[in-house]
């Protein structure tokens, strides 16, 4: 199964990761303060269930649990919005895929919702000679940033 549904206050996202345009996701960064952004950006790339079972110290119960989970790319956030004077969107970008926050594993229950990202037309594709690094990331289809519609 290539797709999956989060329920947001009553609402459904679906993130099917055979689209580029539905399988962008935001949660709230944990490290947030005050006037600091509150989001992160995350593309998924992989939705994974597994069977696990948790041994520990104490524990009588070694029954399988179903555990779901994400795998993602990350964003890089770029110019953000300041303050709403300034009419202008948040933008993001992929890091580089050799560094190593580029990719991670997310907890379905963090995703807030599934987020818009437009892409920057006028500043072209990451990778001008189409060539890809990565089958799964698709990173030849990237553009050079994003805007987030939310």
């Amino acid at each position: 199964m290539n797709y999956t549904r989060y329920d947001v206050r009553r609402a459904e996202d679906t993130i099917h990761i055979g689209t580029t345009g539905h399988r962008n996701v935001m949660v709230l960064d944990p490290s947030a303060s005050g006037d600091n952004h509150q989001f992160w950006y995350a593309q998924v790339l992989a939705i994974y269930h597994a069977n696990v079972i948790y041994i520990a110290d104490g524990n009588t119960d070694f029954s399988p649990r179903r555990l779901d989970f994400l795998w993602v790319r990350w964003y890089d956030l770029g110019v953000r919005n300041e303050n709403w004077s300034t009419c202008q969107l948040d933008r993001v970008s992929f890091p580089p895929m050799a560094d190593e926050h580029s990719f991670g594993f997310l907890d379905p229950d963090d995703v807030l919702r599934g987020c818009h990202l437009i892409p920057v037309f006028h500043e072209g594709k990451a990778r001008q000679d189409g060539q890809r690094l990565s089958f799964h990331a698709q990173d030849h289809l990237d553009w050079k940033s994003y805007v987030v519609n939310r």
